[in-house]
């Protein structure tokens, strides 16, 4: 309720003060290599810069923008009219186009990606309930998804299907289907949690 009082009054209000991300990025941004600049001796003073700057920064007072508020959108920059005033400055009197920042952040998020890939930290597509059993996990009936067919729950389980069929009112062919198209079928009045819950009572007795 603050927040949508908040939002009201105040643009961006729950990212500006409620947000615990926004804090840690805050903190993040302090340190940065990468920052908007203004010169001040091509500056116009036009304020384009303080109309486009969505977090109500007023760039066009700063030297450097050190505020935490910054998301660095660089949208000040672009904004800009005259060439090479706002810049983003980088390490020493290195400088960078908003595009390149832009590509810089692609390229970083693609070397990470590639590398959590190859190592196997990181995952495109979540394994069947079946296979992840089978390579030596315990069962927890957590590890259930809606993604999982009732058969693969009752294959790990060792429950029947016909309890299945009779507890959540499903068909044979609904049976053997992603448990989460039964649930989102009108009518269902169950859930993937619930299916969870089905299997940790049968299991327990």
């Amino acid at each position: 309720m603050a927040s949508l009082i908040g939002s009201l009054l105040f643009d961006r209000f729950f990212c500006k003060y409620l947000c615990p991300m926004g804090g840690l990025l805050a903190l993040i941004r302090r340190v940065g290599w990468f920052r908007v600049r203004r010169i001040d001796t091509t500056c116009t003073h036009c304020y384009a810069c303080d109309k486009a700057c969505p977090v109500n920064i007023k760039v066009e007072a700063a030297t450097d923008v050190h505020s935490a508020e910054c998301i660095n959108c660089n949208l000040c920059v672009n904004a800009c009219p005259v060439p090479d005033t706002l810049v983003v400055a980088g390490p020493g009197k290195s400088r960078s186009s908003a595009a390149g920042v832009i590509w810089v952040t692609v390229g970083i998020f693609a070397v990470v990606i590639g590398v959590t890939s190859f190592t196997g930290s990181f995952q495109w597509t979540l394994k069947p309930l079946t296979e992840t059993v089978k390579e030596g996990a315990s069962f927890d009936p957590a590890l259930i998804k809606g993604s999982d067919s009732f058969r693969s729950v009752s294959e790990v389980t060792g429950v029947p299907k016909e309890a299945f069929l009779e507890r959540f009112g499903i068909t044979a062919e609904q049976f053997e289907g992603p448990i989460k198209e039964a649930a989102h079928k009108e009518g269902s009045g169950f859930d993937t949690e619930a299916v969870r819950e089905f299997a940790r009572e049968k299991l327990a007795k």
